[in-house]
């Protein structure tokens, strides 16, 4: 498995022309099913204690360094998901910063050693992945930033929040941050002229997402515009038909 991703990577970046790849290690996929107390019930050197549930994700991580180089490598991980039967924040299973600080503390070493990573990619605690719902009760992610010194994306549901308060305090906290957002960029196409100039959201179709058709992903049009394109009613006509 360790070969088929550096193989990937190796297309992406020296093949394809991909600027970086970002490892999934998140969302109870698999390296978080490693990663992850309540998934991870091997015996061998994979499993049991915290080092050896991160060493999949590692030594991914260190081939691909190996293989395309650390600035173009990035890696996605949800300390706080219970999508998919993850643990989250349930502290009888293991507290979310005993499970992970040592995946985060690992890649902040590389880092000072030369390999640091073009980005780690955090999701925050208060999203579900599953729905529009907030995720419970936020947890601060505070400890991400203080053991992680690189570039960090910081995304979860920071589009929720009246007057976006969320967002603007935590990418003026220092100017290595940066927010991502995915839903509300399907239905504004100029989403970070919206936000710079206080302009409206328009709401995103979650009926659209995953689905075999483009419908959702280039029909909406940019603030003031109708929906693009002629087909887009027949569109939305075969997606229903196909759901």
């Amino acid at each position: 498995m360790i070969e088929d991703f550096k193989t990937a990577a190796i297309h992406a970046i020296k093949v394809a022309g991909f600027d970086f790849v970002e490892l999934h290690a998140a969302h109870m996929y698999t390296m978080a099913q490693f990663l992850e107390v309540v998934s991870n019930h091997r015996t061998d050197e994979y499993g049991g204690s915290i080092e050896n549930r991160t060493k999949l994700t590692l030594d991914i991580v260190d081939t691909l360094i190996d293989a395309v180089g650390a600035n173009k490598i990035g890696i996605r991980i949800s300390p706080y998901s219970t999508f998919q039967g993850g643990s989250g924040a349930d502290c009888k299973i293991m507290h979310p910063i005993a499970q992970y600080a040592y995946l985060y503390s690992e890649l902040e070493r590389r880092g000072k050693e030369g390999k640091r990573l073009a980005y780690v990619h955090s999701v925050e605690s208060r999203m579900a992945v599953g729905g529009d719902a907030i995720d419970g009760p936020e947890h601060s992610s505070e400890w991400v930033r203080q053991i992680w010194k690189g570039i960090l994306i910081r995304t979860g549901g920071y589009l929720h929040s009246p007057g976006y308060k969320l967002l603007i305090d935590d990418v003026n906290l220092d100017d290595r941050t940066l927010i991502g957002v995915s839903r509300y960029y399907t239905s504004n196409p100029d989403l970070a002229h919206r936000l710079k100039n206080g302009l409206e959201m328009t709401k995103y179709d979650r009926t659209t997402f995953y689905t075999q058709s483009n419908y959702g992903y280039n029909t909406w049009g940019k603030f003031g515009e109708e929906a693009q394109g002629e087909d887009s009613v027949q569109a939305k006509e075969q997606l229903v038909a196909l759901a």
